[in-house]
């Protein structure tokens, strides 16, 4: 099924964040994959599903495209930052869409956008997107919020906002400034550097203090960082010096004296004790010193503490010349001011007092050239170590080149690039001329004075003596040459990576070249001088006041040039670096001794670079035969495309524009066709033209193929004068060489007379209001063969005002030419004049052979049309907010102030879409009439009576237009004067919190609730409102009779019929609900929370329907009220209990008694609950441990409940006491509605027996008064104490005391012997042994079987090595019946008998340890039987009787027992043993002594020492 509801074409916005058609295109493709897959989705849906067809429409919408994001970088928590968004409309229809500006509260960002109405194709829309983070505590780090922009009837475009949280903060370059010893009254400034690394400006402040006696300073400066916790502190010390004089005596007496006496003298030996000198004076006496306080006093700038910082002066020395040289200055101005009061000034002293005067107030406007500031750059520069240090550190590159080569322009991009200045020659030396503020530009104003004055004597060769010559070619290749060797670059630059003493060498060496080159051209080559001085020049470069000054140039000494380079590069500006455009000067003798001074000036700089332009008269024709080719390649574009442009201008466009460019068109059109028509005819000639080259190359090869001589052609000029109108025929006779026959041309040319016929003569403009236009065409037609130029002249007598299509031209044969002559009414004013067309021959051989005088007639005239908009209206009808069919009225008073009388009317104009029936709502009385010539004015007054919302703010809705009296029914309006109208109609505004239904919920029987639902007033006006009862039907359709326009009134009057019917009351109830207020007004913004009384009554639900009436209010929403629902539930409080596997969830439950043990044994650490006994069975506890249960109490009410919790005494053992055994928590409980809660039992036993006691739950009834009948849960809850027991299968032998004996046999020294040690678990529960192995000798040890997993083993144990030490030797964990099997190695180590013990505890049994004995001996004997294995093994469970388990004479099992057991008699029966021999000796022999029935074989064995025999 296609689409056939709204949709915009793909995309519909732009927001041009990254790559626009790479973003359109992508969404193109994501648009149109989901369309096709929702129409394949409708396309297969039954037909009977055709009512699910809308919802599958809407998910056209529902598409995703891929974010936008707006990254607003690093931003501080301080501060407003701005981003603007720009949406642009790419479909085909006008698009509207909403930005939810509510969704950003509380986020920080904030979008001053909320909805755009039919945006048009192609157009574009901006809104700002501003973040505030202080407001919203954006947290530092990465934030992000995505902001969905909702287009109408298209999908949604989502706007990711993103920004980094950053605290500014900043980093000292020097964290202590230490001053030098410094004078009271002095200044010094030292420098530390703030570094901001973060990408987000800092903002930061600090005090200053400074000397003021002597003493020592130390002070820490506190940085403070706004918008940040950080904080710097700067350390400051410094010494003040204070100067001290003594005076010896003190005080001077001098004695009487005598009138007309000699007087009397006394001296007075004054003694400075400082390290530094000291310059003192009488501040009454010393004329000097008041001088300069007087010229100190008329100086500029003073800051805010009175203080005027100069360069520090020594003991003695006045002040700086340049305050002196103004004084002078002034006083000299002073002085002819005097003079020149009595006396008529002269013209010369009137051009002198202008020029004083002119640069006087220069320099009070440019401060940098005022006297203080002068003074303070000069002792910055003569101050070694605070300005040479930091100026002399920077770069210096000198632009060389040829003439047009691109110095100016490549000094200016690389000055740019380092931030340096870019100075010329010429330039430094002007300055330092026009300020004469220093000895080297006083002195270069005083030779350059002198050269205007006197004209430099010139050699008879013309060449000045004082220039050198050099050869151009040798002086350029000098200069083009690289250091690094490279000259194969046109753009040489010296290597950067020299230091100081490299770069004077490199200095000196390009220095000597230019030098030797020089002197080897001057004899050898003839060439004109590179640097010959051309005739006397005025040094005027802009910016300087040497024009004025009226000096010429001259060529300075050296020394003079140097001092004044090198001022000029101690200013702040050359700081970071100095770039010198040329070296060509008109101060310097020639180009290498500009270098040469340039050089010395420079200094020892370490990055000094020199850059060579080539250029050759090739390369330049390439250059500029390339800019016109470009340019005249984009002229024939321009001119193409506005061809293209008039071609397919269509016929309304071009009847839609106005008389004046439909003309120029027109003109345009027709000179396009005859350009046409001539680059046709061109390529015809040209083409026709290699025709007959063709044509004339193939005769010339025919000719040479015959052998002929090849033809040579030759023009001939022939030139026709004719002097009458009419044809004039002629011959020419040519005549040949060697040929008497003559050939003869006939010649004929037709001569015409140059006219132009004019129409019309007169150009007559009506009658035009200002600020419009009128034009008038003039036609030229040409009726001769011949094209004719014309000209017309006079044009500027006519004004400002008109101006004509074009003013000459030709008109070509036998064809016309339109001219447009427009006039503008700029101004009131009358013209009457003539302009003149002058003719003339195309080639202008005649000259004007017609003259035409044309008459302009025009009249601009002025409406003077005043409209007064009511007092404090300020330019705008504002009729404010009304609601909907109210009404307001304002006056507008008319006056025609001009010269004739006026008609006015007005018409209403929509401002948009949504305003296009105006003629509704608004109302003008009158709307049309007569203005006469009279001062009293016309009252209109305007209605506005809104019928619907409506909104207009601000917009030229209302035209006042200006008429002819005597056209004013239906003329074109003159003028039109827009009224600015502001009004605004709207319908009440609410909403309901919470909507449509209040629910209270489920409640006990007998309890009472509060509730609440809020009425807020969304809109601009308030309203009123009431709440009655819903009577029945009464959200039914209204009666036929009902007209929907009474209901409408109704509405917006806000007395619906069920508020009509009902009485205000300030409650109303209704069943269990008490509603308060029912009634009351609303303002604007506020809200009104209305409380809902519920009192639960009988059980069961209740449900009141209620009508809100709310005046002025949308007629369509609810007329006779908006309905509202109350809802609550009474009910009783319970809990379950009768459902057993809710009760005892996590436990087994059993029917029967007899069930149990095999439960308990499956099932560790649960408890089984009997059906049939009703009764909860602990599992088997250890005696002094816990154990506990959870018992589910159920609420499946829509109530809680409270229960009570206890554990009482069986009935069967009632002089017991539970509560020390068995503890329930809590002891009441609150189960909410729906829910469940658990009551915890924990069963603690005392003793090894069965504990019992009863469990019951029931309601409380002080809480719960309404239920019906008390509800109690109780069972019987049982428990039994156990402990661990742990017995000793093997050894089976026991010794006196009845403790396990483990026997071994005696043992030769180093063997050893392994016997199996076998634990089990014969109790109820799990228990853990520990094994403690006590041997003095550490001739037993004790391993685990592979079988066997210990809990761990301590060191000494096998397969412990590397373990720390442990409490026990061992330790095991059995569960119940499980056996454990170790093994107990016995190591024979001493000769002797060896006893050790092996203590077994259990864990929790005290009662349960035992300790097994270990026994064995070691012998060291000369032989040994070894390998002694019976035919029937040893039975260890059989024990010896006790007799022999003595404790004195116990010894270690014997090892030579052969148990041959039962034997057949007659069939022999063999054993086979070893016989070792240990001794040291070499051999032993043994011998068997016969002893019936046994016999040995051999029975003379001989053993070797430490060998073995069988036997």
């Amino acid at each position: 099924m296609p689409w056939e509801g709204p949709w915009l074409s793909s995309p519909c916005l732009s927001l041009p964040q990254l790559d626009t058609g790479l973003q359109v295109q992508l969404e193109d493709i994501l648009l149109k994959e989901h369309i096709l897959e929702q129409q394949a989705a409708v396309a297969c849906s039954a037909p009977k599903e055709a009512a699910l067809r809308l919802p599958a429409r809407r998910r056209l919408l529902e598409a995703e495209l891929p974010e936008y994001i707006l990254d607003f970088g690093c931003v501080g928590l301080g501060g407003i930052h701005r981003r603007s968004v720009k949406v642009t409309s790419l479909g085909h229809f006008p698009v509207s869409f909403q930005v939810p500006g509510q969704l950003l509260c509380g986020t920080g960002f904030s979008v001053e956008l909320e909805r755009v109405e039919q945006l048009p194709c192609s157009q574009s829309r901006s809104f700002t997107v501003c973040l505030e983070p202080q407001s919203a505590r954006l947290p530092l780090g990465q934030a992000a919020l995505l902001l969905p922009i909702q287009v109408t009837g298209g999908p949604t475009v989502r706007l990711l906002l993103r920004a980094r949280g950053v605290v500014p903060s900043l980093c000292l370059s020097r964290a202590r400034l230490e001053f030098s010893p410094l004078q009271c009254g002095q200044c010094q400034e030292e420098t530390t550097r703030l570094y901001n690394q973060l990408p987000v400006p800092c903002q930061w402040f600090l005090s200053r203090e400074e000397p003021a006696q002597k003493k020592l300073y130390r002070s820490t400066l506190k940085i403070h960082i706004c918008h940040s916790s950080q904080h710097l502190q700067l350390l400051v010390s410094g010494s003040g010096l204070e100067p001290r004089l003594e005076f010896q005596p003190e005080v001077l007496e001098l004695g009487p004296v005598l009138p007309s006496s000699p007087g009397a003298q006394g001296t007075v030996v004054v003694k400075n004790p400082c390290s530094f000198p000291i310059e003192f004076y009488s501040l009454e006496y010393d004329l000097q010193y008041l001088a300069e306080e007087q010229i100190l006093r008329a100086l500029e700038g003073f800051d805010c503490r009175s203080t005027l910082l100069l360069p520090p002066r020594a003991p003695g020395e006045q002040l700086p010349p340049e305050l002196l040289q103004l004084s002078r200055g002034q006083k000299r101005l002073q002085d002819q001011q005097a003079k020149a009061k009595p006396e008529q000034p002269t013209a010369q002293d009137e051009a002198e007092h202008q020029q004083s005067t002119t640069g006087t107030r220069e320099a009070s406007e440019e401060p940098q050239a005022s006297p203080v500031h002068r003074v303070l750059a000069l002792g910055s520069a003569a101050s070694a170590e605070g300005a040479a240090a930091p100026q002399g550190r920077g770069i210096v590159v000198i632009v060389h080149g040829a003439p047009l080569a691109g110095k100016t322009s490549a000094a200016a991009a690389l000055a740019k690039h380092y931030g340096a200045a870019c100075l010329s020659l010429d330039a430094v030396v002007s300055e330092a001329v026009a300020a004469g503020s220093s000895a080297a530009g006083r002195r270069a104003r005083e030779l350059c004075s002198a050269g205007s004055q006197q004209s430099p004597q010139q050699p008879q060769d013309g060449r000045s003596p004082g220039w050198r010559r050099y050869s151009k070619a040798r002086l350029s290749r000098s200069l083009s040459q690289p250091s690094s060797g490279d000259r194969g670059s046109q753009h040489s630059l010296s290597s950067p990576g020299q230091a100081r003493a490299g770069a004077g060498q490199r200095k000196m060496s390009v220095v000597r070249q230019l030098a030797a080159e020089s002197s080897g051209s001057q004899g050898s080559s003839g060439s004109p001088l590179v640097s010959a001085p051309p005739a006397q020049l005025r040094l005027s470069p802009r910016g300087s006041g040497v024009a004025e000054l009226g000096l010429g140039s001259c060529v300075l000494p050296q020394e003079l040039l140097v001092a004044i380079l090198s001022e000029r590069l101690q200013l702040r500006d050359c700081c970071q670096g100095v770039v010198f455009d040329g070296l060509q000067s008109l101060c310097a003798g020639s180009t290498l001794s500009a270098l040469l001074c340039l050089l010395q000036a420079v200094g020892n700089r370490p990055h000094i670079y020199f850059v060579n332009l080539l250029q050759d008269y090739g390369s330049w024709q390439a250059r500029q035969a390339a800019a016109e080719e470009r340019a005249g390649r984009e002229q024939e574009a321009a001119a193409r495309r506005e061809e293209a442009l008039l071609w397919e201008l269509g016929e309304e466009e071009f009847a839609a524009l106005p008389q004046q460019q439909q003309a120029q068109l027109e003109s345009r059109i027709r000179q396009l066709q005859r350009q046409r028509k001539q680059r046709l005819q061109l390529a015809r000639e040209q083409q026709e033209q290699q025709q007959r080259c063709k044509e004339a190359e193939e005769l010339e090869q025919q000719g040479k193929g015959r052998g002929k001589r090849s033809l040579v052609r030759q023009e001939l000029s022939v030139w026709a004068y004719p002097t009458a109108v009419g044809l004039v025929e002629d011959s020419l006779i040519c005549r040949i060489k060697d040929n008497p026959e003559p050939v003869v041309f006939q010649l004929c040319c037709q001569g015409v007379q140059v006219k132009l016929e004019v129409s019309p003569r007169q150009l007559h403009f009506a009658r035009v209001l200002l600020h419009r236009e009128q034009s008038r065409m003039l036609l030229l037609r040409n009726s001769c063969p011949l094209p004719v130029a014309w000209r017309l002249s006079g044009l500027e007598s006519l004004g400002q005002s008109f101006w004509v299509s074009q003013s000459q031209g030709t008109v070509g044969p036998r064809s016309e030419l339109a001219v447009q002559l427009c006039f503008r009414a700029s101004k009131p004013l009358s013209v009457e004049k003539k302009i003149r067309l002058e003719v003339s021959d195309a080639e202008n051989v005649q000259g004007v052979v017609q003259v035409e005088n044309i008459q302009v007639l025009a009249e601009a005239y002025e409406v003077a049309l005043n409209i007064t908009l009511p007092e404090g209206a300020e330019g705008c009808l504002d009729f404010g907010v009304l609601n909907v069919l109210g009404s307001a009225k304002q006056v507008l008073t008319l006056r025609n102030q001009g010269q004739c009388k006026l008609a006015y009317r007005f018409r209403l104009r929509p401002a948009g879409p949504s305003t296009q029936d105006l003629a509704s709502h608004f109302t003008v009385q009158p709307q049309q009439g007569l203005l006469p010539l009279s001062e009293r004015p016309v009252a209109v007054q305007l209605l506005f009576h809104p019928q619907r919302e409506l909104s207009i703010e601000d917009k030229a809705v209302l035209l006042c237009q200006v008429l002819e009296p005597s056209l004013r029914a239906g003329g074109e309006p003159m003028a039109s004067i827009p009224v600015r109208l502001s009004a605004r109609a709207v319908l009440s505004q609410y909403s309901i919190s919470p909507a449509a239904l209040l629910d209270c919920g489920a409640m006990a029987s007998g309890t009472r609730r509060a509730c609440s639902f809020l009425l807020h007033n969304t809109g601009l006006l308030p309203f009123q409102f009431l709440i009655c009862r819903a009577e029945q039907g009464a959200a039914e359709p209204t009666e036929q009779g009902k007209s929907s326009q009474a209901q409408r009134r109704q509405s917006l009057e806000g007395t619906s019929a069920a508020a009509r019917l009902s009485c205000r009351q300030a409650g109303l109830t209704l069943g269990m609900f008490t509603v308060s207020p029912a009634f009351g007004c609303i303002l604007a913004g506020e809200q009104q929370l209305v409380r809902v009384d519920c009192a639960a009554g009988p059980p069961g639900p209740c449900q009141e329907q209620l009508l809100i009436d709310i005046s002025h209010r949308d007629p369509r929403d609810n007329p006779l009220g908006i309905p509202y629902t109350l809802l609550a539930e009474s009910c009783l409080p319970a809990f379950v209990v009768d459902d057993i596997e809710a009760i005892f969830e996590g436990h087994q439950i059993c029917s029967s008694s007899n069930l149990c043990p095999g439960l308990q044994r499956g099932q560790e650490q649960q408890g089984v609950f009997l059906t049939d006994q009703r009764k909860f069975l602990f599992p088997d506890v250890l005696v002094g441990q816990r154990a506990t249960a959870r018992f589910s109490i159920c609420n499946r009410n829509r109530v809680p409940c409270d229960v009570l919790l206890s554990i009482k005494a069986s009935p069967r053992k009632l002089k017991s006491r539970p509560g020390q055994v068995f503890q329930v928590d809590p002891a009441q409980l609150c189960v909410p509605s729906c829910s469940q809660a658990f009551a915890t039992v924990t069963f603690s036993p005392q003793k090894v027996q069965r504990y019992q006691c009863t469990f019951e739950a029931c309601l409380d009834a002080q809480r719960s008064p309404a239920a019906g009948r008390a509800q109690s849960l109780s069972f019987e809850v049982s428990g039994e104490g156990k402990v661990p027991e742990v017995r000793v299968l093997r050894p089976a032998r026991r010794d006196r005391r009845g403790n396990p004996l483990l026997l071994f046999r005696k043992l030769p020294l180093g063997a050893w012997e392994k016997l199996p040690l076998v634990l089990q678990n014969s109790g109820p529960v799990p228990a853990q042994v520990l094994l403690d192995l006590l041997d003095e000798e550490g001739a037993f040890s004790l391993k685990a079987r592979p079988s066997t997993k210990c809990l761990y083993q301590a060191v000494g144990m096998e397969d412990s090595a590397g373990e720390e030490r442990k409490l026990h030797t061992a330790s095991l964990l059995l569960q119940c019946g499980q056996a454990a099997e170790l093994e107990v190695l016995f190591r024979a180590s001493l000769p002797q008998r060896l006893e050790g013990k092996l203590q077994l505890a259990v864990l929790d049994n005290p009662a349960g340890a035992s300790t097994i004995r270990l026994l064995g001996a070691g012998c060291q004997e000369d032989f040994s039987l070894d390998n002694i294995q019976g035919l029937v093994a040893d039975r260890e469970e059989e024990n010896p009787p006790e007799s022999s388990l003595e404790e004195d004479s116990l010894e270690a099992a014997p090892g030579h027992h052969i148990q041959f057991g039962a034997c057949a008699l007659g069939t022999p029966c063999s054993v086979t043993f070893s016989l070792t021999n240990r001794s040291r000796e070499q051999a032993l022999r043994f011998q068997w002594l016969p002893e019936a029935p046994f016999h040995f074989c051999p029975q003379l064995p001989r053993s070797y020492w430490g060998a073995t025999r069988e036997q």
